[in-house]
């Protein structure tokens, strides 16, 4: 009996894994890089935003001992057959600023973003109490022509942890995202 319930399980989980391989195909896309290219989010049907270290924007300050590329928001059109095609940067200087930015998540009536960035706003950068900068959460309002504006940091942000990485819920009602702050299980949980 529990040799006919080991082969029975087996069959199923073949047959499981052999239906999940037939819907979905995983490709390496053209706009990829040799350097970091992540997160997606799609604007629409016809466009997507990511976040890239491919700008040659290099920081060398006392702020980190080592020049390294900082990532940015880039945006390109979305192809049939899933490329990622004309990406471009991302819109201005006040969302893609000196530092990092990444991650975004858009309302299903895309008329307000959620992105991660360095805790950098209105050119003022800030440490916490370890001497670090992190990464923090922002929100934005998306215009008719796609600009964000009135980007502002979101209320539970806080010099001394990070939080980053939004995701919305299916109808908009819940905020997800990452963070190191204090009651947290592990070292980032998502909250």
């Amino acid at each position: 009996m529990k040799k006919i319930t080991l082969i029975l399980l087996v069959l199923s989980f073949g047959l499981t894994i052999t239906a999940q391989e037939s819907n979905y195909k995983i490709k390496n896309l053209d706009t990829n890089t040799k350097y970091s290219d992540f997160g997606v989010s799609y604007v629409g049907e016809n466009e997507a935003i990511f976040a890239s270290s491919r700008t040659t924007k290099v920081v060398r300050t006392a702020l980190w001992d080592n020049a390294l590329p900082f990532l940015d928001l880039f945006k390109g059109t979305l192809t049939e057959d899933g490329q990622i095609n004309n990406v471009n940067q991302l819109i201005s200087k006040e969302v893609n600023t000196k530092f990092h930015e990444s991650n975004v998540a858009f309302t299903k009536d895309m008329k307000t973003v959620y992105f991660s960035r360095n805790n950098y706003i209105d050119n003022k950068f800030t440490r916490g109490s370890n001497g670090y900068n992190l990464i923090q959460m922002y929100k934005a309002s998306v215009s008719e022509d796609g600009e964000w504006t009135n980007i502002v940091p979101m209320p539970f942000n806080n010099d001394n942890y990070q939080t980053g990485h939004p995701a919305l819920n299916k109808d908009d009602t819940k905020l997800y995202f990452t963070s190191d702050m204090p009651g947290a299980i592990g070292e980032t949980d998502i909250f």
